[in-house]
């Protein structure tokens, strides 16, 4: 029998003064992870226990318990599966989770609850309540996802209406998705087509009354048509060409090929229970090639995305986005490498009714970025120094048409800024590094200007079981306003800020196994206008491995 893992503790403490605390004052954690193998099978432990556990929001603690025999997975706990892109992603489930893998068959199911019931009483209007959420969902696929695969996936949940006596401001919801999926391999695994479609049905209240005449699938009778119910899709699908090694005779310039190609829409009343987030009413193509040329000391790349609302053309207006960006990294020399990168987006919103009325909806705003950052690592007197810099350029430009003779004041800023940072690492072990950076702006409404400066100590002691480094800052912003009309002058305004900054880390092993960390930050801020405020936070963490 073998065993391996960590466990520890950490807490944490947090002050602030001039403004409301953001965080607890004071809080504590227990965390262990750990791995046993025994007669073929293996164990997995894993939790987390935090005294942040307050009732207002959803448990911050964890515990899960898994094995694994031959082509038997199992979990007991909390977990995150992720089955498919827009059916079960990233929930993170309380309960129990079994899969099943041999040669080209694969099982896999898990039934528990997403969320817990959390009732904020008087501040609901600003925590949401949340009522006790039941999960189940099965996937069966075929295949191997390195090779050729078909999946099919099904997600079933539903609020318990009796887990919350305040609803006032929320309401029991049911959601059910199937989502079945393919995967291609073809040219010799060169070329790989993915796809998948899910298809959702969604209740907002379940005590809602039953609609027989309802369109919405009943899903086999795990889901009831209600009034209000509606069904609607989202999908996916990729396309990815690699070509990793083209021979002298092809090209004697180009070494690697990477090319992706993807659309996804997701439509208007898409709804899917098993993500944290799902932005529905959207399309999205994107196209993007990558280079690698010149004995591969030079990588070029193009990332094209298109994308729009309004998919049913329900509403006023469309938004469209359109974005193209280039950019570059390559090997000069041995000590001299460059990143450069430029990207155009412009964003149109565009009316779909002649009326004068709605004039003001049809918008258009090109913005352009130019970035270039060359970093030069040299040795100079036997220490090694590393110099880097980085200039960027941005603008917004406000093109929306004149739509009548009325006076409008166009919307539009540009921004600059630059840092300089170098690095040097003495013979001793001791490193040192500082920065400078200037940002200026200036748009229609104000003018910002800003100046920062950092420097960083880290070092070594005993024999390297003690390291230390400390990063200090400190900013000074000045924010000119300017008043949109020349008979309010006199609300022109300036307002100025500083802004200090320092990071403690330090690292102790004192013993092969036992390590100790320290994290202590501190911010201090003075805004004559607006008031000063400061913050002091301390990280402290015990781990041992075994």
């Amino acid at each position: 029998m073998t065993l391996g893992g960590t466990v520890g503790i950490r807490t944490d403490t947090y002050r602030a003064n001039g403004i409301n605390d953001r965080r607890p004052n004071g809080s504590g954690q227990i965390f262990a992870k750990t791995t046993a193998t025994w007669n073929s099978a293996r164990y997995s432990l894993d939790f987390l226990f935090s005294t942040d556990d307050e009732r207002i929001k959803q448990s911050q603690n964890r515990f899960a318990f898994s094995a694994a025999y031959k082509n038997w997975f199992g979990t007991l706990g909390f977990f995150s599966p992720n089955f498919n892109k827009f059916g079960l992603n990233g929930a993170t489930i309380r309960g129990g989770h079994v899969r099943y893998s041999r040669d080209n068959i694969h099982l896999a199911f898990l039934l528990g609850q997403s969320q817990r019931a959390v009732d904020t009483g008087i501040g609901a209007v600003i925590r949401r309540p949340t009522f006790q959420r039941n999960m189940f969902s099965a996937r069966v696929g075929i295949g191997s996802e390195n090779k050729n695969y078909v999946h099919l996936s099904g997600l079933l949940a539903r609020d318990k209406a009796s887990s919350l006596t305040n609803s006032t401001f929320v309401t029991p919801a049911e959601n059910a998705l199937i989502t079945p999926a393919f995967g291609l391999k073809l040219l010799e695994n060169r070329l790989s087509i993915n796809g998948e479609v899910t298809a959702s049905a969604f209740s907002g209240d379940t005590r809602s009354s039953r609609n027989e005449s309802s369109d919405t699938p009943g899903f086999f009778g795990l889901f009831t048509p209600r009034v209000g119910s509606r069904f609607d899709f989202a999908s996916a699908f990729t396309l990815r060409y690699t070509h990793l090694d083209f021979s002298e005779s092809v090209s004697p310039y180009l070494d690697q090929l990477n090319l992706l190609t993807s659309y996804e829409r997701i439509n208007p009343g898409f709804v899917s229970l098993g993500r944290p987030y799902t932005r529905s009413d959207q399309a999205v193509f994107r196209f993007n090639p990558k280079f690698r040329l010149l004995d591969k000391k030079v990588q070029f790349g193009i990332d094209f995305t298109s994308r729009r609302n309004n998919l049913d053309n329900v509403r006023n207006a469309t938004l469209k986005r359109n974005q193209i960006r280039f950019n570059t990294q390559a090997q000069i020399s041995p000590s001299l490498f460059l990143n450069a990168a430029y990207l155009r987006m412009s964003n149109k919103n565009e009316s779909l009714l002649d009326d004068p009325a709605l004039a003001f909806l049809n918008q258009r705003f090109v913005t352009n970025s130019f970035m270039i950052a060359p970093t030069l690592s040299t040795q100079l007197n036997g220490l090694s120094h590393r110099f880097s810099m980085t200039l960027s350029f941005q603008s917004l430009s406000d093109k929306t048409s004149t739509q009548s003779d009325l006076p409008s004041s166009s919307i539009g800023f540009n921004n600059s800024s630059t840092s300089l940072s170098h690095a040097v690492i003495l013979a001793s072990g001791l490193a040192l590094n500082s920065s400078v950076s200037l940002i200026n702006s200036s748009s229609t409404y104000s003018d910002v200007k800003a100046v920062g400066l950092q420097t960083g100590i880290n070092y070594s002691f005993f024999e390297r079981k003690l390291s230390a480094g400390l990063l200090s800052g400190f900013s000074r912003t000045t924010l000119d306003l300017k008043s949109i009309s020349t008979l309010e002058e006199d609300l022109n305004r300036t307002e100025k800020s500083t802004q200090w900054t320092f990071t403690l880390n330090s690292t102790y092993r004192f013993t092969s196994r036992d390590i100790i960390r320290l994290m202590v930050r501190g911010f201090q801020t003075n805004q004559p206008l607006r008031g000063n405020f400061s913050e002091l936070q301390s990280t402290l963490r015990i781990e041992h491995r075994f």
